[in-house]
């Protein structure tokens, strides 16, 4: 049978890690948070090793300044984490065969550069409710609750939800032009989106 590659990407609370967590149901593989895989690096890797994550190369995203600036610096960190991605891909790739499923912040663009088989899919918002949404997450929310651990205020979510709007609207830019899909939870709703993500991913 052949090696089976799954990736799934988008900004945070678009549902990723639900998503995983139900391909994992149905999966018989490797998988890796590469959220998590970046924070590890971040918190165990010694400074100078990574100088694109850790030095003033690499500027931090402040949510006052235009969309637009934040996501070309998301983009600068994230294609670092890209490369952690890749390279474990093809590590595994070349000693084993696993399959493999990763869920992480990359982006449409970055991914013909595996140059292997695989099958990715987006979840993203544009929801105009966007910023009421997160800020019932972080009210109600109880697992891996880090925007009330972070005491993000009503002001600093309705920024972020901006951001993340302008994000998504990128990444669908991106899977149009790099055939990938997406399902954007302004249509679906996020339950139906994850359904639908499943589905074409074990398809």
């Amino acid at each position: 049978m052949e090696r089976r590659i799954l990736l799934i990407g988008g900004p945070a609370r678009c549902g990723k890690s639900t998503l995983a967590k139900m391909v994992r149901q149905k999966f018989d593989g490797q998988v890796v948070s590469g959220d998590a895989l970046a924070r590890g690096v971040r918190e165990s890797i010694e400074f100078e090793w990574m100088p694109e994550l850790f030095t003033e190369r690499y500027k931090k995203i402040e949510l006052s300044d235009p969309p637009e600036i934040q996501i070309e610096r998301l983009r600068q960190r994230d294609k670092t984490i890209w490369k952690l991605i890749k390279n474990y891909i093809l590590a595994v790739e070349s000693g084993s065969t696993d399959n493999i499923l990763i869920d992480g912040g990359f982006w449409p663009d970055y991914l013909p550069e595996l140059c292997l088989n695989n099958r990715a899919v987006f979840l993203v918002d544009t929801s105009s409710d966007r910023a009421k949404w997160l800020i019932s997450i972080r009210d109600n929310g109880e697992e891996n609750n880090w925007m009330r651990e972070r005491n993000y205020s009503d002001e600093k979510i309705a920024s972020w939800a901006e951001f993340d709007i302008a994000r998504s609207k990128r990444i669908i830019e991106l899977c149009k032009e790099n055939g990938y899909t997406y399902f954007d939870i302004a249509d679906h709703g996020i339950d139906r989106a994850q359904e639908l993500a499943l589905s074409y991913l074990l398809a």
